[in-house]
């Protein structure tokens, strides 16, 4: 079976430490597009989707070729888990018959992560088949 994989960078807007931190700017940019353009870079995602709760990001979020998902206040609330955001997006994209053997997740705040990082994840995961 061809690996399909799915990303979802959970991006919610209420951070109570730094507020708004996904779109601070970061040497010029949100610091959020870091973690798009790598991932975009890579060319291993069949799918990225940003997942948030603000239709504020959402609009700037366009200009990327990613989709968004405006998620309920119960996934954006300080209680939710990054894996019940993950499953939340999983589970809409199989309503509209995308499947997936891989579901990663990828923080809005990691500048420092390179395409590089990602393939080389990917070739572990597949030589460890875990």
């Amino acid at each position: 079976m061809k690996t399909r994989r799915l990303l979802v960078i959970p991006a919610r807007s209420g951070s109570k430490r730094i507020k708004n931190k996904n779109f601070k700017i970061f040497k010029g940019n949100p610091i959020i597009s870091y973690s798009i353009l790598t991932a975009l870079k890579s060319g291993i995602f069949n799918k990225i989707v940003v997942s948030t709760d603000s239709s504020k990001y959402s609009k700037y979020l366009d200009k990327f070729k990613v989709d968004i998902f405006l998620r309920s206040k119960r996934l954006s609330s300080d209680s939710a888990t990054i894996e019940s955001v993950m499953r939340s997006v999983l589970s809409e994209c199989n309503e509209f018959g995308e499947i997936f053997n891989e579901v990663w997740s990828l923080a809005p705040c990691s500048p420092l992560i390179k395409p590089e990082d990602l393939i080389k994840a990917s070739k572990l995961l597949k030589k460890n088949k875990k």
